[in-house]
């Protein structure tokens, strides 16, 4: 009788699975060091090596801005540069009060970083591969709220 392979946990080829437990990851890390947005920052970076191992070209799924440039040409951008790429890029319409997804994340009552995500990869017209990359944002709107990740972000 020949041996039948153990079914395959699902959840370990969704991206959009697998992009929420890490922006669950980043949020819960952000809390327990009372905001601080490195555990998010790490993430990005990972996030983006790992795109690149398995999808090349991260330069076509980053928002191009003058600091993603500078990181590419020093070798690979750093995690805090890759978020706030991201940051930049949805900064409309996250942070300011007009917004879509500004008015939808505080008209909800509660809102995952799935969703969040789901969001994102809309508004930057990204394909679903990409989900890995913006679960670091999530996290951090997640593990700080919204207005407190505006300001934090301006700062970055």
């Amino acid at each position: 009788m020949p041996l039948r392979e153990p079914p395959q946990d699902a959840s370990r080829n969704d991206p959009l699975q697998e992009a929420t437990e890490a922006g669950e990851t980043a949020a819960d890390r952000i809390r327990q060091q009372g905001g601080d947005l490195a555990p998010a920052f790490e993430a990005a970076e990972a996030a983006a090596r790992a795109y690149q191992a398995a999808y090349g070209n991260l330069d076509q799924v980053l928002p191009a801005t003058e600091e993603i440039g500078l990181g590419f040409s020093r070798g690979f951008p750093d995690g805090k540069t890759i978020l706030r790429a991201y940051a930049e890029a949805l900064s409309e319409d996250v942070c300011n009060p007009s917004g879509n997804l500004h008015k939808r994340i505080k008209a909800a009552a509660s809102v995952s970083v799935s969703s969040l995500i789901g969001w994102f990869l809309t508004v930057l017209g990204l394909s679903i591969t990409a989900a890995g990359l913006l679960a670091p944002i999530a996290g951090a709107i997640a593990g700080l709220g919204l207005v407190a990740f505006c300001r934090a972000y301006k700062e970055v």
